[in-house]
């Protein structure tokens, strides 16, 4: 369970571009992952693409 918990805090650094070391101590602590507390708005499909800079 630590090396998973510690695993998923080097990808979580990895995607922000920080260093392990600088996160809270909450945050290696976390033992539920959050959750997102509603839903997202992701507009249609054609603005989604007309959006994304990889795609033009």
């Amino acid at each position: 369970m630590k090396a998973e918990r510690q695993g998923a805090l080097y990808r979580l650094a990895t995607l922000t571009g920080a260093l392990p070391q600088d996160f809270p101590l909450e945050v290696a602590d976390c033992t539920v992952p959050p959750r997102v507390a509603g839903t997202l708005p992701v507009g249609d499909g054609a603005a989604l693409l007309r959006r994304r800079p990889d795609i033009r």
